[in-house]
């Protein structure tokens, strides 16, 4: 395998880092972190980041944190670089856009740009559960824009159908609140926050919107219960083949 090729003490360096702030990084098995830390580092390579003054003393930091934003969204990819989306603006705080006529968290152009405010990035990796991250959000645009939207995709047309399904039930019925209220601006948000909700909270998704979360999962080709799963399956298993011995 090329996740090899990365330096012992670079790759200490890493897991030291993302074991301690990036919950996804924890989730995988050895052999999956080892792809995550590979990925990381051609990622880190090819994204052209440029900072605001005011926070430019934790360029590392941030450099670290966006690429393995990139990773985690494209992990179950044997073609994991959004090359359309390689250049990254980061503001201190929200700031404000031309192009929306407001202040914003984030935004993701289809000319390529990527821009986001570091500190409701962190705030976003910070709770990993609140359903709410705004790199998730953004690089959720981008992804589609980048494999989805141009040739169009079966996948992505399977994802659609259930989507409307449950887009068009938030949208009449307010009792439903697993999707935060953003999610019925339309179909490009409701996409955007799945993507927040499939990282940050798999099992009420997979529990509430069983058919959904199947299609997300297929659409990103990665499965964060897939193996909890099989170590529920193979608890139920081992006992049996210990009573027939």
């Amino acid at each position: 395998m090329v996740y090899i090729l990365l330096a012992k003490e670079q790759r200490n360096y890493l897991h030291k880092y993302y074991a301690s702030k990036f919950n996804f990084y924890t989730q995988l098995s050895a052999k999956k972190k080892l792809k995550f830390l590979y990925r990381v580092s051609v990622i880190k390579k090819t994204n052209r980041i440029k900072v605001a003054d005011q926070i430019k003393h934790v360029i590392e930091d941030i450099e670290l944190m966006i690429s393995a934003a990139f990773a985690q969204i494209t992990f179950g990819f044997t073609n994991y670089e959004l090359r359309r989306f390689s250049k990254i603006i980061l503001y201190p705080d929200s700031f404000y856009s031309k192009l929306a006529g407001e202040h914003v968290n984030g935004l993701t152009v289809g000319n390529g740009y990527i821009y986001l405010s570091w500190n409701h990035f962190l705030r976003g990796y910070r709770d990993s559960s609140d359903k709410v991250n705004l790199a998730l959000h953004e690089l959720a645009h981008a992804l589609y824009i980048d494999k989805f939207h141009k040739e169009g995709s079966m996948v992505w047309y399977a994802w659609e159908e259930e989507a409307l399904l449950v887009f068009n039930q938030i949208s009449t019925r307010n009792e439903i609140d697993f999707f935060r209220p953003y999610a019925k601006t339309n179909m490009a948000e409701f996409w955007a926050v799945t993507v927040e909700c499939f990282f940050e909270d798999p099992a009420n998704f997979k529990s509430q919107f069983p058919a959904l979360y199947q299609a997300t999962a297929k659409l990103l080709k990665q499965d964060l219960l897939e193996k909890k799963c099989f170590f529920k399956r193979l608890s139920f298993i081992i006992p049996v083949i210990i009573l027939f011995l």
